[in-house]
């Protein structure tokens, strides 16, 4: 930056005049300025008394950078105490959090919020984030540093236009001059932290890198309510978990004692804790204090406590019950001071009677349905229909749309009995939900070990049914495909539901039918989920217990145990379910003219290499490839006295469209 006069610059983003004085803000400057990441440089000319206009340009530096969302209030709690003297409203206390992972100070010019809402960080009062540093956008300054007077106005970089959405969005950071960005998705759906849906906590991500967050599982709610802007999330005491719950339980008493709920906490640690006069339950986050857990209660090491509806619902008049059509169950610790927090909360869905809503093994993330077992270690219940298998995203095809012919969702009836899929008397049938939507037909059975493919097209359609049948060797004679499902499995990632119907208890009320998870299933086209499951070929394969668990799934998984995965059954056209069903030389033998003839079943839509080896050390030679329907080659090069092996290597032809 060269000048014929008095040359001022910042590289912080201020002005080189100071406001009211007109003084200098900086020591002359001479010659130039490194910009060794990226920065907002502001420089003005002086002279004789007079300045320049300002002269300002931002530089974005393409350097690797560890800069994360570290925290999200999207639903921040309403205005209390004295807030309640100010014109603020619950979204103008929202804030955004980023922290620099890194070890280097990284240069905020240039850095954007693009999605969710609106900041350019080159305007920023924050120029440059330290490592282990925190900066915060807020909704609106004044009731920020209203409700957070303590966050040092250094970490504050100013008001972002918008407002999040209570109910979920995207949220997305970039440089625009680099093409580099992180997005996260934060959600109020199902699995996500009940506690951060108005109730003061906010989101924390426990996973990196960021395409993992639009997971439920990879958020936590703050250790405490209103969240820890600016600074790191501290350690949760306590870490005291509701570990079961039992909300149907018919007693045949007259009411209001027809009912007995239950819930069970857990401790996992490996000391005692002992209940303050601070802890509470509740099924409302707006009323948390409903039913006061006794003061000395004592949760074992590694063990539980049981409260049943005569505790927290005295008389069926103080305190509250459970609704056994879903709610939610709150625990609180509220001893004051800044320390209240809501320790943990469960929403659930529909209850059948005999069933409870519970994590296995104790204390795990994952909820299911279980055995009722109160008070003792948490146990699976009898097997019943569930979802197995999820081709979400399918190996193209050239000419053909993949995601309408050829994704499926695979139910086994893995049980030794037969299941009806009853309406339990009401209009509705049992049904696929969330991500996509299938109504099953009434009174629909499946036979122990028996399989549904539920499907986006219609099976009614000959050529749809086949062309699926042979992608994926099945019998479209026997293979029970239902369909079409509305909506398409999502390739980034989503959650579908397995629900059965549940009539309403209020005679008065016949259409408040309730749904009862049967199986859940969630993924995402990242890792730890299988990534030869994403557009590879291969299938979700169900390997484990809770289907919300992403160490539930595999893709190299062999369903009829014959010791071919699923995948290499795919390719060759087998049927993955049927352990006689293989790909095989099934017939070689000697001509008497000299040489050998093999044969093989050939499928649609494969091609199959033949190689020949006079030994398994050495390398096959290639002989041929032939394309179905031809099942057969004869082999005149090796004569009937040589002695070698045959080997045969199948592949999946492009097919035309149909």
């Amino acid at each position: 930056i060269t000048s014929s006069h008095s040359l001022y610059v910042t590289i912080d983003g201020t002005d080189p005049r100071e406001y009211g004085t007109g003084m200098p803000t900086v020591a002359l400057s001479y010659g130039s300025v490194v910009v060794d990441q990226s920065m907002v440089v502001k420089a003005r000319n002086y002279n004789n008394g007079q300045w320049s206009a300002l002269t300002e340009a931002a530089f974005t530096v393409d350097s690797p950078t560890d800069i994360r969302i570290s925290e999200i209030m999207a639903h921040a709690y309403a205005p209390t105490g004295s807030e309640t003297n100010h014109p603020f409203t619950a979204e103008d206390y929202e804030f955004i959090e980023l922290f620099n992972a890194g070890t280097e100070t990284v240069g905020l010019a240039g850095l954007q919020f693009v999605k969710g809402v609106s900041f350019d960080f080159s305007t920023a009062l924050i120029p440059e984030l330290q490592p282990g540093g925190h900066a915060l956008v807020v909704a609106d300054l004044d009731a920020f540093q209203l409700r957070y007077p303590a966050v040092p106005p250094s970490r504050i970089a100013g008001e972002y236009t918008g407002r999040l959405d209570d109910d979920g969005e995207t949220v997305e950071l970039a440089w625009p001059a680099l093409s580099n960005s992180v997005s996260v998705a934060y959600n109020n759906g199902w699995g996500w932290p009940p506690s951060c849906e108005g109730a003061g906590h906010s989101l924390i991500p426990n996973a990196h890198p960021e395409e993992l967050l639009n997971h439920a599982a990879n958020w936590n709610a703050s250790c405490y309510i209103g969240g820890s802007p600016g600074e790191a999330e501290p350690a949760c005491p306590d870490p005291i978990v509701i570990n079961e719950l039992i909300a149907h339980t018919d007693t045949g008493n007259p009411p209001p004692f027809e009912s007995n709920d239950i819930i069970e906490l857990y401790n996992p640690t490996d000391a005692p804790i002992i209940f303050d006069g601070y802890w509470y339950l509740s099924d409302d986050f707006a009323l948390p204090e409903k039913w006061n857990i006794p003061d000395g209660t004592t949760l074992p090491a590694h063990g539980w406590v049981v409260f049943d509806e005569d505790d927290f619902h005295p008389e069926r008049i103080a305190g509250f019950g459970l609704d056994k059509a879903g709610e939610q169950v709150v625990l609180s610790h509220r001893p004051g001071a800044g320390a209240d927090r809501v320790v943990d909360s469960v929403e659930f869905e529909g209850q059948a009677n005999g069933a409870s809503w519970g994590r296995y093994p104790d204390a795990n993330i994952f909820f299911q349905t279980l055995e009722p077992t109160a008070g003792t270690a948490n146990q699976l219940p009898n097997p019943t229909l569930w979802i197995e298998n999820i081709m979400y995203h399918p190996y193209p095809l050239p000419g053909h749309n993949v995601t309408e012919e050829l994704e499926y969702i695979r139910i086994v009836n893995p049980s030794v009995q037969t299941i009806v899929l009853s309406s339990d008397g009401t209009p509705k049938t049992w049904r696929l939900n969330d991500g996509i939507d299938y109504s099953f037909t009434s009174n629909l059975t499946l036979n122990a070990g028996e399989t549904l493919w539920v499907v986006p097209f219609d099976p009614a359609v000959e050529s749809n049914k086949a062309f699926f049948c042979a992608t994926y060797g099945l019998d479209a004679a026997s293979a029970r495909l239902l369909g079409p499902y509305s909506g398409n499995l999502s390739n980034d990632g989503e959650r579908i539901v397995l629900e059965r119907p549940q009539a309403s208890d209020d005679l008065f009320k016949p259409d408040e039918i309730s749904w009862i998870i049967v199986d859940e299933a969630a993924w995402l086209a990242a890792a730890p989920w299988p990534p030869e499951a994403d557009g590879a070929g291969q299938s979700l394969s169900r390997i484990g217990f809770s289907g919300t668990d992403p160490l539930s799934w595999t893709s190299n998984y062999d369903s009829d145990q014959d010791g071919q995965s699923d995948w290499a059954e795919y390719i060759a056209g087998t049927n993955p379910t049927d352990p006689a069903s293989q790909l095989r030389i099934t017939v070689a033998h000697p001509l008497e003219s000299g040489g050998f003839i093999m044969y093989w079943d050939s499928v649609l839509g494969r091609s199959y290499s033949v190689y020949w080896a006079s030994n398994l050390l050495s390398s096959a030679e290639f002989q041929t490839t032939l394309a179905y329907p031809v099942d057969s080659y004869t082999d005149l090069i090796h004569l009937a006295n040589s002695s070698g092996f045959y080997f045969l290597e199948t592949q999946v032809e492009a097919s035309p469209a149909e």
